[in-house]
């Protein structure tokens, strides 16, 4: 065998090796666009928090930079999501992971759509804030014939302690599709 054609299959066969031994992988990063709205449950009046509201309580910032984003991580095939603070290439915090709980997926010529039921526990790093929120969310991912994330409409439930008082969340829209944000390399 000629020593050119030795040393390709050498070079194939240990980028195979390496590929196959290494955990990292790559999901996508989804902008995510949600504003939660509901009650507080003290007084009935209403509440908001923003995408950017998040953030902030989430970090413990002030000021939120124009590059950092609430991200939806998804991976192919999986019914399962992360929410994160997403700034173009790092996860800058990991907000939620979204558990499923229940699905029911079909077929229309190319396109899978797994209707979803999935549990949410916020992590906030800025406690005395935001200490806790639990959710249920109901949405659809819509998929193309690789099971891989095309769109995601949901609404969620649940609520958010805020400041000591509660927050009831009902009928708040999630969504994300369309365009990446970016790549997510991770070990």
């Amino acid at each position: 065998m000629k020593v050119w054609l030795q040393l390709g299959a050498v070079t194939v066969v240990a980028g195979w090796l390496l590929a196959a031994h290494s955990t990292a992988g790559t999901s996508d990063v989804f902008q995510l666009q949600t504003t939660i709205k509901g009650v507080w449950n003290t007084n009935g009046a209403p509440a908001k928090v923003t995408a950017e509201q998040l953030i902030k309580l989430a970090l413990g910032v002030n000021t939120v930079p124009a590059n950092w984003r609430l991200g939806l991580v998804t991976q192919c095939a999986s019914n399962d999501m992360r929410i994160i603070v997403y700034d173009g290439t790092t996860n800058l915090w990991t907000l939620g992971n979204l558990k499923t709980v229940s699905v029911v997926e079909s077929l229309r010529g190319r396109r899978y759509t797994r209707n979803v039921i999935s549990a949410v526990m916020f992590n906030f790093k800025q406690t005395n804030e935001l200490p806790d929120g639990n959710f249920f969310v109901a949405g659809s991912i819509l998929s193309d014939s690789n099971r891989c994330f095309i769109s995601y409409h949901a609404n969620i439930r649940g609520y958010l302690t805020l400041s000591n008082s509660i927050m009831n969340v009902a009928n708040t829209a999630l969504s994300a599709g369309g365009t990446t944000l970016g790549t997510l390399i991770e070990p």
